[in-house]
């Protein structure tokens, strides 16, 4: 594994997704390969003007489907390095297990835990499986939720 910093790591990621912008002027440019949690977004401006124009709903926690599931804009979901995907890592704060998933991170790697690597975070996981076990199940919870709010209220 790299040994990048996850600040250094996020800010590549960062600027390849300003660089993809610059090569294909994209609408929206995503990196969901990175462990939910990690997932980056580079979003023209004007094009978010449009979904505020095209959407219906004033409800804004659900805005990435107008981009995608309308064929109206180009969206671009970004390549990562390899030892960075691991579809199965849930690094986010939605259900009380990931709270206990991130709890247990931040108390193996302490206070500078935001300064750890994402190679660092990966390979403590990937050393404790059953940390990962913990909140497997939320990502199908997330899923259906996800799924729940398909539908899309177009003007």
């Amino acid at each position: 594994m790299h040994e990048y910093s996850l600040a250094s790591a996020i800010v590549t990621q960062i600027e390849e997704i300003v660089e993809k912008y610059k090569g294909t002027n994209a609408d929206l440019i995503t990196c969901y390969k990175l462990p939910h949690g990690f997932y980056l977004w580079g979003l023209k401006i004007d094009a978010m003007r449009r979904v505020c124009e095209i959407k219906k709903s004033g409800e804004t926690e659900v805005w990435g489907r107008y981009f995608t599931d309308t064929g109206l804009f180009d969206v671009i979901d970004m390549d990562v390095p390899p030892e960075y995907i691991r579809p199965d890592y849930r690094l986010t704060l939605d259900y009380p297990e990931d709270f206990e998933v991130l709890k247990r991170v931040f108390e193996h790697f302490g206070e500078n835990t935001y300064k750890t690597s994402i190679a660092d975070i990966i390979g403590y996981l990937d050393k404790n499986p059953q940390i990962v076990e913990i909140n497997k199940h939320c990502g199908e919870l997330y899923k259906k939720r996800w799924e729940s709010q398909r539908k899309l209220d177009l003007k």
